[in-house]
């Protein structure tokens, strides 16, 4: 918070010698109060644009001096900062007097005194010593009186106009409008997260997967954008937490394990190999039913739990938990996640935000949330686009050097990264001399 801020807030909430009494409680306003609401209102820039604009409406000769003079004096002093414009009692304003053309010379002590008589009260204003000194050495006791009262009406009119000022300073900032203003200046908004739909739109969709719909595909007309948006409303954090850029580094990092997982592409295809994904929604001829026995998961007689769906599915103790957080039997009917295309998408994504323990979730790998272990940092297992891999297919790509299927991976992701305008695709985008992660799942 800043010093003129807090020097302020504190003379008014905190020295306990206004109407709030000792502790600085007005109501149920109180110091700790106003002093938290002050510190959410000092971050930002036109917190002071409010304060000045009390001071002025509070009718103080100098609003900004009066601030910048706050940052400089003590508790229960405000040095400089008089009020302006009373009435003398003949409807002229009453004259401000100038310590600085105060003289110890009797004659000059003389007139002020003259003066306060003539005019009742004294301009409410700290006395200073100065004022005291010249009053004093030849006033002695009718001056003491006269501080006296003239202290009592100055800290009277303070108290109130100060309590004014600061109350409407923090309606003001706390209103809707003052809400907004600081919103403009908080990092948060600088790094605002925008929807899927922001980032990924129907024509980025398209010209990630440009030959989806190609008579070539295998899943023409299966795959689209409409039940990839309504499957990413399904998880709440998918591609929606820290910021644009990361936002756009996520949904670069799974499209591109979809896609590869997917892909008709070869390097001699029309737009190059990585222009072919979402080709495939299942495995066309599989050599065998992927069962095996599981107590939690069983297989049912007859069902084929071959590959299927965005991120292709293979095995019953993969299925089994899959239809269970998405609350349908894919146990006994695996064949509706390549029947129904947000099924398709949805399992991927489940797949993509679940942890499997002791291995972290893909999408907490890529927004930053995962820290590795020493033995992860041993196994040269760091935060990146390689450690996602390693967590949905290690057993086969990682920890045995370059593996070509990693690497286009890593193709498909610096390509849609670029595609999606991501200024950062990150480190560790490898797994080949990662040490392969305990198998969660298997999932292509």
């Amino acid at each position: 918070m800043s010093t003129s801020l807090t020097t302020f807030l504190y003379l008014q909430i905190g020295t306990g010698e206004h109407k709030g009494g000792p502790g600085g409680s007005v109501g149920n306003l109180t110091r700790e109060t106003v002093l938290e609401s002050a510190t959410i209102a000092s971050s930002s820039r036109r917190f002071h644009e409010f304060m000045w604009t009390s001071l002025a409406a509070a009718n103080l000769p100098d609003p900004g001096s009066c601030l910048s003079k706050m940052a400089e004096i003590l508790p229960r002093e405000l040095v400089g900062c008089r009020m302006a414009g009373e009435d003398s009692g003949d409807g002229r304003p009453r004259p401000r007097t100038n310590p600085a053309t105060t003289t110890s010379s009797s004659s000059t002590t003389s007139n002020q005194l003259q003066l306060l008589q003539q005019q009742g009260p004294a301009p409410s204003r700290l006395w200073d010593r100065a004022d005291h000194a010249a009053l004093a050495g030849s006033a002695g006791e009718e001056v003491d009186q006269k501080r006296s009262r003239i202290g009592a009406t100055m800290a009277s009119e303070i108290a109130a106009a100060t309590w004014l000022t600061v109350l409407m300073a923090l309606v003001a900032f706390l209103s809707a409008e003052g809400r907004n203003l600081l919103a403009e200046d908080t990092p948060a908004t600088k790094t605002k997260n925008k929807t899927v739909e922001e980032i990924l739109t129907y024509e980025t969709f398209n010209g990630i997967f440009p030959h989806r719909n190609d008579p070539l595909s295998k899943a023409q007309g299966f795959y689209t954008y409409e039940s990839f948006i309504q499957a990413a409303g399904m998880f709440k954090d998918f591609a929606t937490v820290g910021g644009e850029q990361m936002q756009r580094r996520e949904l670069a990092a799974f499209l591109a394990h979809v896609a590869r997982g997917t892909t008709c592409g070869f390097s001699k295809a029309t737009d190059g190999p990585y222009a072919w994904g979402l080709c495939y929604y299942q495995e066309l001829s599989p050599s065998s039913l992927y069962c095996k026995d599981d107590f939690n998961y069983p297989c049912v007689a007859g069902v084929s739990y071959h590959g299927r769906g965005a991120f292709p599915i293979y095995w019953n103790y993969n299925y089994g938990p899959v239809g269970k957080a998405l609350d349908i039997d894919l146990l006994n009917r695996p064949d509706m996640i390549s029947s129904n295309s947000t099924l398709a998408f949805a399992s991927a994504m489940w797949y993509w935000m679940t942890p499997q323990k002791p291995n972290p979730s893909p999408h907490s790998v890529m927004v930053g949330e995962w820290e590795p272990t020493d033995d992860d940092k041993l196994g040269y297992i760091l935060p990146g686009f390689g450690a996602t891999t390693n967590i949905l297919n290690g057993q086969i790509e990682c920890g045995h050097g370059e593996d070509w299927r990693g690497q286009e991976r890593i193709s498909f992701y610096q390509t849609f990264a670029a595609y999606l305008g991501v200024e950062d695709v990150g480190e560790n985008l490898d797994c080949g001399l990662q040490k392969m992660m305990p198998s969660g799942y298997t999932v292509m």
